[in-house]
């Protein structure tokens, strides 16, 4: 006994392609933005959004630690220059 054969709902198959088509699209979308990612990734490493303040911070901490030994130094020398008492402290005694 042959079985018969179903009746054809054109607009179940046009529903079924489209939702089809409409998941396909979405997964080819969504592969190419991950994929695009990882490679924009791999090629540069994303920026800490603090980043500008840290280098500012670290950049003034390195000057301050070369600068600030010679200040006692330049203070205290124009302090003898100004008493008058800097050409005297380094003159030749016999």
């Amino acid at each position: 006994m042959a079985l018969a054969p179903r009746p054809s709902l054109p607009g179940r198959n046009r529903l079924t392609i489209r939702l089809l088509y409409t998941s396909l699209t979405r997964a080819m979308t969504l592969t190419l933005h991950i994929s695009h990612q990882i490679r924009r990734y791999s090629q540069r490493v994303p920026q800490d959004p603090k980043y500008r303040l840290k280098a500012y911070a670290v950049m003034g901490y390195c000057v301050a630690a070369f600068t600030l030994p010679f200040v006692p130094p330049l203070l205290e020398t124009r302090r003898s220059r100004a008493d008058g008492s800097y050409l005297t402290k380094y003159a030749w005694t016999d």
